[in-house]
């Protein structure tokens, strides 16, 4: 007669004694110990056996093997393998421990010292159908590996460098990555040495050789805060940003910068003269504060003519329109006399003294109330050696702009008259 076990005596705790626990086979893997050289190695293997530039071989193999390695394990090792051909030490040299460079890497496609697009063309789409097929490494390459070996662009060879900066621009045409991920290269290290300026001009080159709309490349690297493209270039050459853009073809992104840049520039210089003015600081301080602004951005991103414009308007900026008629022409007049020399060095050419007039032109038709000073403001500028007799003439004969022509130029009509008689005594004289 079968008879039940007794309970075990109150408190005891129970026991899996003898009972077999199955393991997970995700806790299985997790517990495998970490060997990526031995990924390495495999994969290496492997790879090696595909017909040389036969892409699709590739693919193949790397579905294949997906069954035998651990690609979520080794995201990191797979990915650079198949960018730089190699595992890479912290801080990214090649592990040098006697074995080859995978015959298949996107720094070795090709041949010599050339980048030969079509055949990178076809080694980023290796990439496009590995990160279809298994789309969990998609998320980790665009956010961490392939920014990983960009930052670390310095490590190579210059033609590979060259080679990943194409490479990155057809990843972005697949929309494997966002075009911001080219920011990755921007390292103190290879902006100091010069690596992050050229692989930037790669990388828009390349955009522009294979016809990549150019809006939303930008746009995205507007958002990501990258819209300063100086900030690839060595200190020493950050005025050569539109040049050299210019000089490799990528006409457009150097009209953007040079665009964006304007607007900062215009921005830095109210903000800043407005500040000083409002200060009462002198003369000599503004011009501390303006020379290096002018020295950074002219010619390369605004021309002198629109410079001196721009100073000129946040001099003014502080005058209260608002005020009664006779009060803007005194404030104005005032203004201008004081701060003229700080105009003085940015308007040594006639046409920057034409754009000036101009300026004032339009600035008092603008503000009507300011119109009365127009002539006085001419005047005070001719006293403190800013304007000469000749842009002056220019202007009034065929210079000028449209608004308020008609009625400023009868305005400053008895000045042009009475400069253009003493420039002819002062000839006479010199003749005689």
């Amino acid at each position: 007669m079968y008879s039940a076990p007794a309970p075990p005596p109150p408190g005891t705790k129970p026991s899996l004694q003898g009972v077999h626990i199955k393991q997970r086979k995700g806790q299985a893997k997790a517990a495998a110990k970490f060997e990526p050289f031995q990924f390495r190695d495999q994969l290496v293997h492997h790879l090696a056996s595909c017909p040389p530039n036969d892409y699709d071989s590739i693919s193949a193999k790397l579905d294949a093997l997906a069954s035998q390695l651990d690609y979520r394990k080794y995201e990191e090792q797979l990915f650079q393998i198949l960018l730089v051909g190699a595992v890479l030490a912290p801080g990214g040299s090649i592990v040098d421990d006697g074995v080859e460079r995978c015959t298949f890497s996107i720094a070795t496609t090709g041949s010599g010292d050339k980048v030969d697009l079509a055949e990178l063309k076809k080694a980023t789409g290796v990439f496009e159908r590995l990160m279809r097929r298994y789309k969990y490494l998609q998320h980790e390459f665009s956010e961490n590996y392939l920014k990983q070996i960009l930052g670390y662009a310095g490590k190579f060879a210059p033609v590979e460098q060259e080679r990943l900066a194409a490479a990155t621009a057809l990843f972005v045409q697949s929309d494997l990555v966002p075009a911001s991920v080219v920011g990755a290269v921007k390292t103190d290290w290879n902006v100091k040495n010069g690596i992050a300026q050229p692989f930037l001009v790669s990388f828009f080159k390349t955009l522009i050789a294979i016809k990549e709309p150019l809006e939303p490349v930008l746009a995205s690297l507007r958002k990501a805060g990258l819209a300063e493209l100086d900030a690839f270039f060595p200190s020493n050459k950050r005025s050569e940003v539109v040049s050299t853009l210019r000089a490799n073809g990528a006409t457009a992104v150097a009209d953007w910068y040079a665009k964006g840049k304007a607007t900062s520039i215009r921005d830095e210089v109210t903000k800043k003269v407005k500040v000083l003015v409002g200060e009462h600081a002198d003369p000599d301080e503004v011009l501390d504060v303006l020379k290096p602004i002018y020295s950074r951005s002219v010619p390369g991103i605004v021309s002198d003519t629109d410079f001196v414009a721009l100073v000129f308007l946040a001099l003014v900026s502080r005058v209260d329109l608002n005020a009664e008629g006779a009060a803007v022409v005194d404030e104005a007049t005032v203004q201008v006399k004081e701060y003229s020399p700080v105009l003085e060095p940015f308007a040594q050419r006639a046409v920057a003294e034409v754009a000036l007039i101009n300026t004032i032109q339009v600035w008092c038709h603008d503000n009507p109330k300011v119109g009365p000073a127009f002539p006085r403001l001419l005047k005070t500028l001719v006293g403190a050696d800013v304007l000469s007799t000749g842009p002056l003439v220019y202007w009034y004969s065929k210079g000028h702009k449209a608004q308020g022509a008609e009625q400023l130029r009868a305005k400053a009509a008895p000045l042009i008259k009475f400069l253009q008689e003493q420039e002819e005594e002062e000839s006479d004289e010199e003749s005689d």
